[in-house]
């Protein structure tokens, strides 16, 4: 069972007007419980386990996706590929990738397109606290 500290809930309940996180994971137990810290900060979550998915996902949805979460090491399609896809598609939108292997996100996602990025696994403050950052001023806080 996942545990929230008040600093998690105190964040969730600072949000009044839902913002849209489309959210990718290929791990089905991750992507649930990423899901379930972003919709108790009041998110809405769209999310997909591929990155074909997530495409269908995003040109499917009528209303605004403020923040792409996704995954860098994922079967067909790679995070900073979906990335850059959704974002020609989506200009403006936010992109938090996220990944368990540094050396790949680092690789990948940071050196060459100057991405934010969070690494797995990460506590929940930390999760919401770059979201909020990124959503609002349009750049990830700093790792602490």
């Amino acid at each position: 069972m996942t545990e929230f500290s008040p600093l998690t809930l105190e964040m969730a309940a600072a949000e009044p007007n839902p913002r849209t996180v489309l959210l990718v994971d290929d791990n089905d137990y991750v992507r649930q419980m990423i899901g379930v810290i972003l919709e108790l900060a009041h998110y809405r979550v769209l999310e997909a386990g591929s990155g074909a998915q997530a495409l269908h996902i995003s040109d499917q949805h009528q209303g605004a996706i403020d923040l792409l979460l996704t995954d860098m090491q994922m079967p067909e399609m790679k995070g900073d590929e979906l990335a850059e896809e959704i974002v020609e598609r989506r200009p403006g939108i936010k992109v938090l990738c996220m990944s368990g292997d540094l050396g790949v996100l680092l690789d990948r996602c940071t050196a060459a397109k100057d991405v934010p990025f969070i690494a797995k696994p990460f506590r929940s403050e930390e999760l919401l606290g770059r979201i909020a950052s990124l959503i609002q001023n349009g750049r990830a806080k700093s790792a602490a």
